[in-house]
């Protein structure tokens, strides 16, 4: 791309879901606006987040083609800020398939589809650890074996250690002091941390705790049916 815009200059009048957008291949689109509102976007140029800025973004579908790029964040400077992309549609949805000139690959709906390049940086974060101590029903709190940085509100899993994967958890957090997380509600199900000697074979077992909450999130819209959104990524060239 050649030529730089923003979002406001170029769309100034109000969009809905009926709107179809192309960004052409000369042109770099930065998104000043905080919310946005679509039928389908299609980007052959490029099209980026100010970082630090907060987003709602709603699309029934989003094509990123050739030499197309969708960017938030860059890896040495993560997006600081939030983005939510939102896809609609149902079972009943149309169905995009690349045809003209030639048959290409079925995108489907709701849905990312991208044959170009989509860059996602979002917060470095404590996303993954164990437990330090057994946690057992009735607790509010967790010991992990590290510390970590996660946030008032931010929402963790605590995964099942018995033969029944529904005792898995979701929780808040409330609180954070090192590596003690204070949870929003009492566990459910007990929670193994202990390490197993079986002859001269010494392994952990521990459940896994992991941060859920990210600062960029593709999600599917479920108000209407539980049908899921998809990111499909592939090249084509017809």
């Amino acid at each position: 791309p050649n030529v730089t815009s923003t979002w406001s200059s170029l769309f100034p009048t109000s969009l809905t879901a009926r709107t179809a957008i192309f960004i052409n291949c000369s042109l770099y689109v930065i998104v000043d606006v905080s919310t946005i509102v679509v039928d389908n976007l299609t980007i052959c140029g490029g099209l980026e987040f100010v970082n630090g800025m907060n987003y709602v973004f709603d699309a029934n579908l989003i094509l990123i083609l050739g030499a197309g790029r969708l960017v938030v964040g860059y890896q040495d400077a993560p997006f600081t800020g939030s983005l939510v992309i939102t896809l609609h549609g149902t079972a009943f949805s149309p169905e995009f398939q690349f045809k003209y000139p030639a048959q290409g690959p079925v995108v489907g709906a709701k849905a990312i589809g991208v044959f170009g390049q989509m860059s996602l940086h979002g917060k470095q974060r404590s996303t993954w650890t164990r437990l330090a101590q057994p946690a057992l029903v009735g607790q509010t709190s967790l010991m992990l074996i590290n510390s970590v940085d996660w946030n008032l509100n931010d929402t963790i899993v605590v995964t099942s250690t018995s033969f029944d994967p529904s005792e898995t958890e979701v929780f808040r957090v409330v609180s954070v002091s090192g590596a003690v997380v204070t949870l929003n509600a009492t566990l459910k199900y007990n929670h193994t941390a202990e390490r197993e000697t079986i002859g001269t074979l010494s392994y952990s077992v521990r459940a896994e705790v992991g941060l859920l909450t990210r600062n960029i999130v593709i999600l599917g819209d479920r108000s209407t049916t539980a049908f899921c959104c998809r990111v499909i990524m592939g090249t084509y060239q017809a």
